[in-house]
C-alpha cells in the first residue's frame, strides 16, 4: 500500500471506531486488527516525514541566511569594480587629456624655426624681398622670460582650473559607494529579521505535530498491555514499547505545556502572528478550549473531566491526561492481573473524563498545527512579495547610481570639449601676437599687390 491507500484506511477505520461505544470495541474487530498490523509502520512513515519536512525546513534557512550573505559579498564586489573601472577610465581620460595639451601648447622651438626658414625662402623666391627673421635662439633674454613665464602662467592656470586629482575623484565615489552597499546591507539586515520571525512558529509547528500522535498510542497501548495481562512474554515485550512510547509522551507534553504557557511572551507578541492565531491561543487558554469537540457526544463532559481541568485551558487538560496514562500504566505495571484490569476498567473516569480528555487533546492539536501552519504560509508568502519588492527597488536603484555617475561624467566631458574649441580658436592667435616673424609678414604683405 501507498502512503496515501493506506491513510485513507486508517482514517477511515479510526472513524468507523469513533461512532463506536467503548465496550463494543474488542480485539476480534477487524479495524482493531487493521490498526495492530498497520499503526507502528504508519507512525514511523509519519514521523520520517516530519523529521525529513522539518530538517528541510531548517536547512532551507540556513541555505537563505547564506545567500542573503553571498548578496552583500557580491554587492560590494561588484560596487567596488565598478568605481575602479571608473575611476581608472576618468583618470585615464584626464591623463590623455593633458598629454595632447602639453603636446599642443609646448612645440618644440626648434620646429618653429625650421618652419620660420621655410616661409623666408619661400617668400624671397615669391616676392623677391627678404624677410628678417630672428630665430628663438637669437632672441632677447628679457623676451625669453616674458614669454616664459607668459606661457608658464598660462599652464598652470590651464592645470589649475581643469585637473581633478585623483583623491578628490575617490572621495566623490565614496557617494554611489555609500549608496550602494547601506542598501545591500540593509536589506540584509531586514530580510535576516524577516527570516528569523518564522523560526518560533516553525518551531511550534514542529513540536505540535510532533506531539500529535502520542496521547492516542500511549493510550492504544496501554489498552492492548491491559489485553496481554495473561500473556507474560507477549506482556514484556509489549512494555518496553509502552515505557518507551510513554517517554516520549511526556517529554512532547512537557514541551506543549511550557508552549502555551510562554506563548503569551513569545510567538504571540510577534507581528508576524495572525489575528486568527492570537485569537485560537486566547480561546484554548480557558474553557474555550472544549469548543474543538462541540460537534461530538462527549461536548459536555469536557467541562467536568479531570475536575475542571478545561478551566485553566489546552495546558492543564494535557497535562491532566498524561499523569491519568502514567498513573494507569504504572498502576498495571506493577500488578500485571485481572483484578486490576477490572478495577481499571471499572473507574467511571475512562468512560467520561479519559473519552473527553483525549478527544479534546487530539483535536486541539490538530486545530493548533492547521492555523499555525496557515499562518506560517501567510508570513513566506509576504516575505517573498517583499523580496520581490526589493529586487525591483535595486534594479532601480543601480539604474540610479549610473545615472548618478554618467550625468556628472557626461557634464565634465562637455565642459572639457568646449574647452578644447576655445584652445583651438584662440591658439593661432596667441601664436601670432607672440611671434613678431609672422606679424612682420602680415605686415609686409599688407604692402603688396597682394594686400587687400
Amino acid at each position: 500500500l501507498s502512503i496515501y491507500e493506506a491513510s485513507r484506511m486508517f482514517i477511515g477505520d479510526a472513524w468507523k471506531l469513533s461512532l463506536s461505544k467503548f465496550d463494543q470495541i474488542t480485539t476480534n474487530n477487524s479495524e482493531v486488527l487493521r490498526f495492530r498490523v498497520y499503526i507502528e509502520n504508519l507512525l514511523n512513515t509519519y514521523e520520517n516525514m516530519r523529521i525529513a519536512l522539518f530538517t528541510g525546513f531548517y536547512s532551507q534557512y540556513d541555505e537563505i541566511i547564506r545567500i542573503f550573505d553571498i548578496v552583500v559579498v557580491l554587492g560590494i564586489v561588484v560596487t567596488v569594480v565598478l568605481i575602479v573601472a571608473f575611476i581608472w577610465v576618468f583618470r585615464l581620460i584626464e591623463t590623455r587629456k593633458f598629454e595632447l595639451m602639453k603636446q599642443l601648447m609646448t612645440i618644440p622651438t626648434n620646429l618653429i624655426d625650421a618652419g620660420l626658414l621655410r616661409l623666408q625662402t619661400e617668400y624671397e623666391l615669391y616676392f623677391g624681398v627678404k624677410i628678417p627673421i630672428t630665430l628663438s635662439e637669437h632672441n632677447s633674454n628679457m623676451s625669453e622670460k616674458k614669454k616664459s613665464s607668459k606661457s608658464s602662467s598660462n599652464k598652470r592656470k590651464i592645470t589649475k582650473t581643469n585637473e581633478t586629482s585623483l583623491l578628490a575623484v575617490s572621495l566623490w565615489m565614496l557617494i554611489p559607494a555609500i549608496y550602494i552597499v547601506s542598501y545591500y546591507v540593509i536589506t540584509n539586515i531586514y530580510f535576516k529579521l524577516k527570516t528569523d520571525q518564522t523560526i518560533p512558529f516553525i518551531n511550534n509547528i514542529d513540536m505540535v505535530s510532533k506531539a500529535i500522535h502520542y496521547p492516542g498510542y500511549s493510550l492504544g497501548l496501554l489498552t492492548q498491555l491491559t489485553n496481554l495481562y495473561d500473556f507474560p512474554e507477549s506482556l514484556e515485550a509489549q512494555t518496553i514499547l509502552a515505557e518507551e512510547i510513554l517517554a516520549k509522551y511526556k517529554e512532547t507534553n512537557t514541551q506543549m505545556v511550557n508552549m502555551m504557557q510562554t506563548a503569551s511572551g513569545t510567538i504571540l507578541t510577534s507581528n508576524a502572528a495572525s489575528d486568527e492565531l492570537k485569537e485560537r491561543y486566547l480561546n484554548i487558554s480557558g474553557v474555550g478550549v472544549c469548543d474543538d469537540i462541540i460537534a461530538y457526544p462527549n461536548y459536555q463532559d469536557c467541562f467536568t473531566a479531570f475536575q475542571n481541568a478545561a478551566e485553566l485551558g489546552f495546558a492543564s487538560t494535557s497535562q491532566k491526561l498524561f499523569e491519568y496514562v502514567s498513573a494507569v500504566q504504572a498502576k498495571f505495571l506493577a500488578n500485571s492481573s485481572l483484578e486490576t484490569v477490572l478495577e481499571i476498567y471499572a473507574d467511571p473516569i475512562i468512560n467520561n473524563d479519559r473519552a473527553a480528555t483525549s478527544l479534546q487533546v487530539d483535536s486541539t492539536v490538530i486545530e493548533n498545527m492547521e492555523i499555525g501552519t496557515s499562518n506560517l504560509v501567510d508570513i513566506i508568502d509576504k516575505l517573498q512579495w517583499t523580496l520581490i519588492i526589493f529586487m525591483v527597488v535595486g534594479i532601480v536603484q543601480m539604474s540610479s547610481v549610473l545615472f548618478l555617475m554618467w550625468r556628472p561624467f557626461n557634464h565634465r566631458i562637455t565642459s572639457q570639449y568646449l574647452d578644447c574649441r576655445r584652445i583651438f580658436a584662440i591658439l593661432p592667435i596667441d601664436m601670432i601676437s607672440d611671434n613678431k616673424s609672422i606679424m612682420f609678414i602680415l605686415k609686409k604683405q599688407d604692402n603688396t599687390q597682394f594686400g587687400l
